[in-house]
């Protein structure tokens, strides 16, 4: 595909590598399912992945469990100018660009917390589709049911016993009970957020360190 074809689409940059589980796991279980929803209904979106794999082989098996676009593994210059660009400390990151739109506020730099968060309704990931979720969510955590505790925006059934193919009363049938909880979401996903940079510098320099191994003699 030709970079111009891109013009006019919400565009995600991705950065990620096969050898750091965090990434496998996000990649395989949300956003390849993310991506396809949205292309399967027409949504201008469109993902590039930056690899951080330490070697062709890597990115070669990696890439093949992603749908979408990717920047070649040879281009060095251009994966390090991006991950200059929008200062990658930690991965999987996931950078939102808006169509016909290049201000620095137009940017969103927390996509991975936004899919996991919101999954496909976060889309197109606009200020006004973010502050409408975060309206929607803070108005759940005020007036807490059981169905908005125990459901999400896929699915609004339990599983029953294993024997049984599954509860299907849809959680309306439960009769709503009010469940205070208070606490501070934002906060919670920064905690999460520098947990996940410690972790990501841990196993980057343990992989190094792991590889180069075999030919130290003791």
């Amino acid at each position: 595909m030709e970079v111009s074809d891109l013009e006019g689409k919400v565009l995600g940059l991705y950065f990620s590598a096969n050898w750091y589980l965090p990434c496998r796991s996000f990649t395989t279980q949300v956003l390849v399912g993310a991506y396809e929803h949205l292309k399967s209904n027409g949504s201008n979106f469109e993902i590039v992945f930056i690899s951080s794999d330490e070697d062709l082989d890597a990115f070669n098996n990696y890439r093949a469990n992603m749908p979408w676009l990717s920047i070649p593994f040879s281009d060095v210059e251009t994966k390090r100018a991006l991950n200059s660009k929008f200062e990658i400390e930690a991965i999987p990151f996931l950078v939102i660009l808006q169509p016909e739109d290049n201000k620095h506020e137009a940017t969103i730099r927390d996509g991975v917390e936004l899919l996991n968060r919101f999954g496909v309704q976060a889309f197109p990931f606009t200020k006004e589709r973010l502050e409408e979720l975060e309206m929607e969510e803070k108005e759940k955590r005020e007036s807490q049911t059981l169905i908005n505790l125990l459901t999400n925006h896929d699915r609004d059934y339990l599983l029953g016993h294993p024997a049984a193919k599954q509860v299907s009363p849809s959680l309306a049938s439960i009769p709503e009970i009010e469940i205070d909880l208070n606490f501070d979401i934002n906060l919670l996903a920064k905690l999460v957020r520098i947990l996940d940079v410690l972790l990501y510098k841990f196993t980057k320099k343990f992989f190094k360190v792991y590889k180069i191994l075999p030919s130290i003699s003791f």
